[in-house]
């Protein structure tokens, strides 16, 4: 069923029978598998996994974003379950987009990243692969504010979570339905902390665990009564952002008498001012007047120092 191009993947897969389950809110992307799929329901680690076959190892999978309208993406759902049900006393995430390489998330284009720490755990009731003669692990699903990220639209971005409870149990499996889309999966020893982490993706494509739909969505609202992220109250906002006819504009949230600076970049590794404006208190638009030459361009608003 499933096919392993180069590094192994953990999985867990079971077929069940669907039935129907109520909708959240009004996510801009969505891709929640739901209580019972018709068809297929699956999970694979997404996790530091403290003894695998004698091994310390973090295996990190990431699903395929395009979106038909640019938005900026400040909070995630997730759902998943752990192994043998053995559910740790906290989990800690780290929840991460990337750019795109060639169809494969870019290693080195972390276009945002968040770590939250859950203490408490949100059981949906529902039961991984559940059937009458076969109860199977809780699913339980994750919420976070996140480091907002503009997302552009036709613009293919990859959304990552790697969860670590610290132990040997505790494993986290990112829940997932089988279908025709792309996604990727990577195993790497563990050597450092896993937000310093760098993973080669080299496990995806068209078949096996290339292609699942795995369970989250995407909203432009922060969820009320959740931790902000950890960005400080000074910090500024994009409110939108627009490329039209090859011209970037993008709108910040401002504070009075404070100074802005626009920076851009083509790698994430070298930024440079390409602009600067006052504050008003109110939205301020930027637009990049530059003549448009580069291949990628990344932007980035900071105050003034």
């Amino acid at each position: 069923m499933f096919s392993f191009i180069r590094n192994p993947v953990i999985v867990s897969l079971i077929s069940i029978t669907a039935l129907a389950e109520s909708a959240l809110g009004s996510p801009f992307f969505s891709q929640r598998v739901p209580g019972h799929p018709r068809d297929q329901d699956g999970s694979a680690a997404s996790a530091v996994i403290y003894d695998w076959f004698g091994r310390v190892v973090a295996q990190r999978c990431a699903d395929n974003v395009i979106l038909s309208a640019s938005k900026v993406a400040r909070s995630v759902s997730w759902w998943g379950k752990f192994k043998d049900n053995d559910a740790p006393a906290s989990v800690r995430f780290h929840i991460a987009f990337y750019g795109d390489n060639n169809g494969m998330p870019n290693r080195g284009a972390v276009l945002s990243s968040t770590d939250v720490t859950f203490t408490t755990l949100n059981d949906t009731g529902d039961d991984f692969g559940v059937n009458p003669w076969w109860p199977g692990d809780d699913i339980y699903v994750f919420r976070a504010n996140i480091t907002p990220i503009p997302i552009e639209k036709g613009k293919q971005v990859w959304f990552s979570v790697l969860g670590d409870s610290g132990e040997e149990s505790g494993n986290f499996g990112w829940r997932f339905q089988q279908a025709d889309t792309i996604s990727a999966c990577d195993v790497q020893d563990l050597d450092r902390d896993i937000s310093e982490m760098i993973f080669d993706w080299t496990d995806g494509g068209s078949g096996g665990i290339g292609s699942d739909n795995f369970s989250f969505v995407l909203d432009d609202e922060f969820i009320s009564g959740l931790p902000l992220p950890g960005l400080g109250s000074a910090i500024p906002e994009i409110e939108t952002f627009s490329n039209i006819n090859g011209s970037f504009s993008l709108t910040v949230l401002t504070e009075s008498d404070t100074l802005y600076q626009i920076e851009a970049s083509g790698d994430l590794n070298q930024w440079g001012t390409i602009g600067e404006f006052q504050g008003t208190g109110n939205p301020v638009t930027f637009t990049d007047l530059r003549e448009a030459i580069f291949k990628n361009q990344f932007y980035r608003v900071r105050l003034a120092e």
